[in-house]
């Protein structure tokens, strides 16, 4: 994002040049929109181009800001935008129709500004609660889609398996033996109703998804679903009825179910939606316990099995900075064994190497039971498969058990809880149980790289752009409605906007998963349930465990300021309502400070302790008329605690640090320490990317031709003759 030469005048955002006798911060600015466009509140849709001098831009949703309510505040904005020559619309719909128009136009291509939005990274790990890894001695591991790494062929395996079981043992018509799975219907997280036969997903507070419920593969409609439910909300006596389809059997049981139900209704046959989901999940676990999975995979590795030396070299590393490692999965030894053997074997020393990489070998536990019960350990022979007799008081080197329970686990291994973090994909078998027992929990979701690689997108962000444009646009007229009358304009005005907006969320849909879209997220950006158990159950959660190489096994993991929403969601409040924070006001700064709170900005104004008592004065009277918009801090460049504080939530940065008329070659450590602290304040912060510093805004702008259009950046450098000339 950038600045002309043109926003340091009156004009647009504006630079404040500090008076010299104050030292340090004074104004922070904000609230970059969705796509890094500005909003004129009558209608003039601007590009918002602010100075890297100090910007440092953030990321995410809404876009247009409602306009203060102010009686004073509305007629100074109405006298700037008479100066500025736009034309001031009298009639509220006529504004909103303005505005429109002029958004369209921008809808046409995508804007430079939203392809320099800093990207959200793939294989990031991010944290519901903060994490000390230098506290963390233990690291154990889920096997199943957590150490091990499966292709997009095993779904096809086990919807083959389950549907031959549920021919061949459960009597299902021999046609559904020409079902074939399809990748591109289900995703992770979605309830079935067992008593309405529906497949659904839900929202962060269990609503169901208007676009996102389906009677066997037929999407319903609204009107469809409110005869159903009475209304989309979930009630606790209707949630008695959904079951969650969250593990890594979920794709193919959910593409199955969906399948029969559809069979059954085209050949006009009664059901009981109840039976369908027993008998499939029946076929599922079949599938699973009996071994058929497993032997299919450990058949054909190649197919099914990614191999993976990123992950003996996470392994290793724990081991070599002294962590204790275990493995608790439900899989048999023998299937743990040669996937294990397979993924590394490129890698590893002798055939059984990977078994020392672990303190305890843990298979067929029997998760989730594993957690409540009180199950003995028994030691297993590798050789002779089978169970030794003796009793289990002690975990030794290279051996392997079966079954047990939590409880012998800790008194063996006297491993306290916080000291100890569970990796696992399956957020209820694998994580609610060590979540509960005071393990640290992280949640394994290979989906998440591929959602955030589509949320980097610049398609995908300019399509989010529009959605939240239209739907503050909506807001905005639905407000201009008076005693429940409507005109004509109202209502041709609302039918476009409408059909931009589905335009918009259809499209974003579509490129998560034309059924049921993203994972994560529903179609108007909420969260979806999915997302609220990650926040129940997971410490922290990524797309494999290998991505924690790219923290020091002393790291400390923060959770954001703003933890509403998942943590690696581009956010409405990065777009709409990160700060840009310390401007230096000064003369002149009442109509420029006005008209970045017009421009739709939040501001942080942040007055050093010994700044002018008008200009505090000024900007206190200002606060309490903005309603919340503008925030007065007072900071001291030497505290870095009151600086963090200005800083929070802010997507970049104005500071100018002047110093004050009577210099003293003393004051040097008190600017070099400011300066530091301010530094240090922006790398604590979740949303500041980048800090460009110069010495004065004036040795950055002052050029030969001041009102040039040239983009002011830290590649211009001032002409240091004009600026000899002209000191």
């Amino acid at each position: 994002m950038r600045v002309r030469a043109e926003a340091l005048t009156d004009k647009h955002v504006g630079f404040f040049h500090p008076p010299k006798h104050t030292l340090g911060i004074t104004l922070a600015a904000a609230d970059i929109a969705t796509t890094c466009v500005g909003w004129s509140s009558f209608g003039e849709l601007q590009s918002t181009q602010l100075a890297h001098s100090g910007l440092v831009e953030g990321v995410g949703g809404n876009i247009l800001r409602t306009f203060s309510s102010d009686v004073a505040t509305e007629q100074k904005v109405l006298k700037l935008e008479e100066e500025e020559g736009n034309p001031i619309l009298e009639d509220e719909i006529a504004k909103i129709r303005h505005v429109f128009n002029a958004a369209k136009q921008r809808f046409q291509k995508i804007p430079d500004t939203l392809r320099e939005i800093p990207k959200t990274d793939p294989k990031g790990i991010y944290v519901n609660k903060d994490l000390r890894l230098d506290n963390i001695q233990v690291f154990g591991f889920d096997y199943d889609y957590t150490l091990a790494h499966y292709s997009a062929n095993l779904q096809s395996l086990i919807y083959d398996l389950a549907k031959e079981y549920l021919v061949n043992e459960l009597r299902y018509p021999d046609s559904c033996l020409e079902f074939k799975y399809d990748n591109s219907f289900p995703i992770r997280g979605l309830y079935y109703d067992m008593s309405k036969g529906c497949l659904m997903k839900l929202d962060f507070f269990g609503s169901i998804e208007p676009d996102a419920c389906y009677f066997g593969r037929r999407k319903l409609s609204r009107p469809e679903i409110n005869d159903l439910y009475g209304t989309r909300h979930i009630g606790r006596d209707q949630a008695q009825e959904l079951v969650g389809l969250m593990d890594f059997f979920c794709f193919s049981e959910a593409c199955l179910i969906a399948d029969i139900v559809q069979h059954f209704v085209d050949a006009k046959l009664e059901f009981d939606p109840s039976y369908v989901y027993q008998d499939v999940n029946r076929a599922i676990q079949h599938v699973h316990r009996s071994g058929l999975a497993h032997r299919g995979i450990l058949s054909d590795p190649e197919k099914y099995l990614v191999k993976n030396g990123q992950l003996l070299r996470f392994l290793r590393m724990l081991k070599e900075n002294g962590k204790k490692l275990f493995l608790l999965t439900n899989s048999p030894y023998y299937f743990v064994d040669g996937g294990m053997r397979f993924m590394l074997e490129d890698s590893l020393g002798h055939q059984d190497c990977w078994r020392e990489l672990f303190d305890v070998v843990i298979a067929k536990a029997n998760k989730p039971e594993f957690y409540t019960s009180e199950r003995p350990f028994r030691c297993y022979d590798v050789e002779k498969d089978t169970l030794a007799f003796s009793k289990v008081d002690a975990f030794l080197p290279n051996k392997i058990y079966y079954h047990g329970c939590l409880k012998a686990f800790l008194q063996i291994t006297k491993w306290n809880g916080p000291e100890v973090i569970y990796f696992g994909d399956h957020l209820f078998s694998d994580l609610r149980g060590p979540s509960k027992a005071g393990w640290h929990t992280a949640a394994i979701i290979h989906e998440l790289e591929n959602e955030i690689q589509i949320q980097n997108e610049d398609s995908y962000r300019f399509e989010q752009a529009k959605f939240h444009i239209i739907r503050e646009l909506l807001v905005k007229l639905h407000a201009t409605v008076s005693n429940g009358e409507t005109s004509e304009d109202y209502m041709s005005l609302l039918w476009e906007l409408n059909e931009e907006r589905q335009k918009a969320c259809y499209t974003m849909k579509r490129m998560f998963n034309k059924s049921f879209g993203a994972t994560f997220l529903t179609d108007t950006g909420q969260e979806s349930a999915f997302a609220y158990h990650i926040h129940q159950y997971a410490d922290v959660y990524t797309s494999k465990p290998e991505n924690f190489l790219c923290h020091p096994p002393h790291a400390w993991l923060h959770v954001p300021y703003d933890i509403k929403i998942m943590p690696h969601h581009v956010k409405e409040s990065d777009f709409q309502k990160s700060r840009l924070p310390p401007v230096q006001i000064s003369v002149g700064y009442g109509k420029n400070l006005l008209k970045l709170l017009i421009r739709g900005y939040n501001v942080h104004a942040a007055v050093t302790t010994n700044g002018e008592k008008e200009i505090v004065k000024k900007i206190g009277g200002l606060e309490r008329t903005e309603n919340g918009r503008l925030t007065m801090f007072t900071v001291d460049v030497l505290d870095y605690h009151s600086i963090l504080e200005a800083l929070r939530l802010c997507c970049g940065l104005f500071c100018c640090l002047d110093s004050p008329d009577k210099y003293d070659g003393k004051m040097v450590d008190s600017e070099v320490r400011g300066t530091i602290n301010v530094l240090e304040g922006c790398a604590q912060t979740q949303s500041i990317h980048k800090i460009v510093f110069t010495s004065s805004l004036t040795a950055a702008v002052w050029t030969q031709n001041i009102c040039s259009k040239k983009d002011v950046d830290e590649r211009c450098w001032s002409d240091p003759d004009f600026c000899t000339k002209f000191k």
